[in-house]
């Protein structure tokens, strides 16, 4: 991150989030947030930048090739890789494991297989004039129906327009 930061890619947010009150100064855990000038899509653009892409590709099992890897897809082909970088959902990343039956230590596997997962429903919305979320521009609430509020414009990823980013909790 913090080379991402010198190049300008990322920017430190924030350290904490207003519970809700305009008043309050936000909750400082000590935990930076960052954010990606050009929106999310942005660190992956730059990772990938010198690499062979394969989108629409579903993977059926992985397997150990020497000193590096081999990754099976669904439609036949073969991919050959020095490293590997599982970026599914957790049971989708155990499934292509346990296909090439490829072991994992014991606690590594008990960690991964006691990650949840929980719905989220997620708004963007473009807002004429301005709104009050009090700074950093975020709003948290996790026991609320609408459990995160957070306003682009005040984190400098939309200064042109005021777009607020909804959260719903997963009972809503």
């Amino acid at each position: 991150v913090a080379a991402w930061q010198q190049t300008g890619l990322v920017f430190e947010w924030t350290r904490g989030w207003s519970a809700g009150s305009a008043v309050d100064t936000p909750l400082d855990d000590g935990h930076p947030r960052y954010a990606v000038k050009g929106g999310m899509t942005a660190v992956a653009k730059h990772l990938a930048h010198a690499l062979t892409l394969h989108n629409q590709t579903r993977l059926q099992t992985i397997c150990v090739a020497g000193d590096g890897w081999e990754v099976l897809a669904e439609n036949g082909r073969s991919y050959q890789a020095q490293s590997l970088i599982l970026t599914p959902p957790v049971p989708q990343s155990l499934a292509l494991l346990n296909a090439g039956e490829i072991p994992l230590a014991e606690a590594d596997r008990t960690a991964l297989e006691k990650v949840a997962y929980a719905p989220c429903l997620s708004g963007l919305f473009w807002v004429e004039g301005e709104v009050a979320v009090p700074p950093p521009g975020a709003v948290q609430q996790p026991e609320a129906r609408i459990s995160w509020i957070a306003d682009n414009q005040q984190k400098g990823i939309s200064p042109e327009a005021t777009i607020l980013t909804a959260h719903a909790n997963p009972e809503l």
